[in-house]
């Protein structure tokens, strides 16, 4: 009796591709961050509606999926936060003089927090 022949590839399996992850975005994106549209090939692409307080909205794009509109965000608002200094010594800058006035970091309002009601006052 003969020995059994065994079939060996020397090529490597190729390795799968890892979704790049979303870390800054702090807020589920809602209905109108996305901006759908299709180009004159009949491709669909997306823009990002960026909306930053005092300034009017503005699109960025066109984006293959959702998913690259959110990493996009994503970058942009790490871009923000690497001049953070620049914003907390704008905000020293113009700060009341008040005892226990320069308190930083700055006050997150969350929307779990903002709540009328919590756990915590009930029953007063």
């Amino acid at each position: 009796m003969g020995t059994p022949i065994a079939i060996v590839t020397t090529e490597k399996a190729a390795p799968k591709r890892t979704r790049e992850r979303i870390g800054m975005i702090e807020r589920e994106p809602g209905p109108d961050w996305f901006v759908p549209t299709q180009t004159k090939s009949g491709r669909r692409v997306w823009y990002l509606r960026l909306n930053i307080t005092g300034m009017n909205p503005r699109l960025y794009g066109q984006f293959r999926s959702k998913h690259q509109c959110l990493l996009f965000l994503d970058d942009a608002i790490d871009a923000i936060l690497d001049n953070e200094n620049e914003l907390q010594d704008a905000c020293i800058r113009r700060m009341i003089r008040e005892t226990c006035g320069k308190i930083w970091p700055p006050i997150v309002e969350h929307p779990l927090l903002t709540q009328q009601c919590s756990a915590t006052t009930k029953g007063r």
